[in-house]
């Protein structure tokens, strides 16, 4: 699946960073685009709609039909959880420097890095939650499909 990851270094003396990791809605089935609950074109200059996050990406199907209560909320920490651990993974698999289990809201970099987009695919890892959620501690980008790294585009 194609995936897009930025960098992008928010305004201020101090080089702070922010990190998306995103999926193309063009990569998804239209019942997981309909029931995907935030939207973003912070995928920068792709063009063609929206993205999606990784959680909402991994998490079964049968979680996204859900209505929202308290059954969604509690079983949505668990897989949001999955979701930004898997999504460090592969941020740290296509930059280098960021070196968190979980990426954070702003990453301060030792020195000033350029602005990045790197389109670029790893396997298919829609509504993989339970099967990636076992392998958690011993999973690797490489596990996702990111050793076989082609950049589309920076």
């Amino acid at each position: 699946m194609q995936i897009v990851c930025t960098r992008t270094r928010s305004a201020g003396a101090e080089p702070l960073y922010q990190y998306l990791l995103l999926v193309p809605f063009d990569q998804l089935s239209y019942e997981r685009q309909d029931r995907v609950h935030y939207r973003t074109d912070f995928g920068g200059k792709r063009h063609g709609g929206p993205h999606a996050r990784l959680p909402e990406v991994i998490a079964p199907i049968d979680y996204l039909r859900l209505p929202p209560g308290l059954e969604k909320h509690r079983l949505g920490g668990e897989i949001y959880r999955v979701g930004r651990r898997i999504e460090a993974l592969l941020v740290t698999g296509l930059y280098p420097e960021m070196i968190y289990p979980v990426v954070p809201p702003l990453f301060r970099a030792l020195d000033e890095l350029d602005d990045g987009q790197i389109f670029t695919r790893t396997d298919d890892l829609t509504g993989r939650f339970a099967e990636l959620a076992t392998r958690l501690d011993t999973l690797t980008a490489a596990d996702l499909g990111l050793d076989r790294l082609r950049k589309v585009a920076a």
